[in-house]
């Protein structure tokens, strides 16, 4: 069954940030939006109920004191928070919704999903508008970023693309490129990776982002 819908919450003092940075990740696999027990009434609720949901779990994950073994998406997040601050920090999702605590891809509800997180993406960018951006939704969503924002051919939008690290398991996974000409891109494997060239490509991000 598909999850919830992912709605970024904008956080507080997003205007007045130093680094705006927007994280996109793949999808969340859990995202119970209405209790079991609850019912939609109607969609400006459902709306509201899924922005606090979203702001909740945001605040959550990233006042976390204690950090997990191995990599996650929070914990790359947090990094990021780190380095350039938390108000201009937004995290959201290459898919709008996740099918059976997985990715959508490959549903009966595919296109449907599909459909409406480009809607979703591409209007939450143009309403953010942050600085950076950094796409870390690993090798599965790579197909349909590139049916959203084309790196090639006439309807290429990702401009001036470049590969990061001269390194031959890295070229491949870690790119920068100026989406619409004006927002600041990365692309970098998933956090949940947990070879060295993940952590290689992760640590040399952090190292050239903004400062807080």
């Amino acid at each position: 069954m598909l999850s919830g819908m992912f709605l970024p919450s904008i956080p507080d003092g997003y205007e007045q940030s130093r680094n705006k940075i927007m994280i996109i990740g793949r999808e969340t696999r859990a995202w119970n939006v209405l209790k079991p027990d609850e019912k939609l009434i109607n969609l400006e609720s459902y709306i509201d109920k899924a922005i606090t949901t979203h702001k909740n779990h945001s605040y959550k994950e990233l006042n976390k004191k204690e950090e997990s073994r191995g990599q996650s998406y929070f914990k790359f997040v947090r990094k990021v928070k780190m380095k350039s601050g938390e108000s201009g920090l937004i995290h959201a999702n290459l898919f709008c919704f996740s099918w059976k605590k997985r990715s959508p891809l490959g549903c009966p509800h595919e296109e449907v999903v599909k459909r409406y997180s480009e809607r979703l993406l591409k209007f939450q960018i143009e309403y953010f508008k942050p600085d950076i951006i950094i796409f870390a939704h690993g090798s599965a969503g790579i197909k349909f970023r590139h049916q959203l924002f084309p790196y090639q051919g006439e309807n290429n939008v990702c401009i001036e693309p470049i590969q990061l690290i001269p390194h031959p398991h890295l070229r491949s996974h870690f790119w920068e490129f100026d989406l619409y000409g004006k927002y600041k891109s990365y692309r970098v494997p998933h956090p949940s990776g947990l070879g060295n060239s993940t952590r290689q490509a992760h640590d040399y991000l952090i190292s050239i982002l903004p400062q807080r």
